[in-house]
């Protein structure tokens, strides 16, 4: 079967800053719900874990749980100005002209300074979980970069 995302569409993504060590120590998970407003699982699901964060706290690291298109969801759509996933290119979130055009590069740039920022060695965050979901049936459903060990991983428990 064919992915509807080719190779090259993958490489233009910048994964630069992905785990790939599969044994490399995780300190702090974002659990993240909202990046599509419409997307209801993810927003009910955020919240119940902020209402309940002894669900998702763990001993071996920090837990953060939030909500990222927050006037999407007020307004219980995908987005208001343009899709929020595709605003985290490094290049324009950089861009400081760029970033500041639309209501969710203006939230993509407080998230990823929340969560990393996507440009340092360092992040803040090790893992990044983003719920959405779909009309399509998919059933249960894990995208992640192709050569991502790390995510591969977790992916299998």
């Amino acid at each position: 079967s064919t992915s509807p995302v080719s190779n090259t569409q993958f490489l233009a993504m910048d994964w630069k800053r992905r785990r790939t060590l599969p044994s490399a120590c995780v300190k702090k998970v974002a659990i993240v719900g909202g990046t599509h407003g419409n997307e209801t699982n993810g927003v009910h699901l955020a919240k119940h874990f902020m209402r309940n964060m002894s669900l998702v706290k763990r001993p071996s690291f920090e837990t953060e749980v939030l909500l990222s298109n927050v006037a999407a969801i007020e307004q219980n759509t995908r987005y208001v100005e343009e899709d929020l996933n595709r605003c985290y290119f490094l290049a324009d979130l950089q861009n400081d002209q760029m970033s500041r055009s639309t209501l969710e590069r203006k939230r993509a740039r407080e998230v990823d300074a929340a969560l990393g920022p996507k440009s340092s060695d360092t992040p803040k965050c090790d893992l990044i979980i983003d719920l959405h979901n779909t009309t399509a049936n998919t059933g249960v459903a894990l995208l992640m970069a192709p050569d991502d060990e790390f995510a591969h991983e977790i992916g299998h428990h």
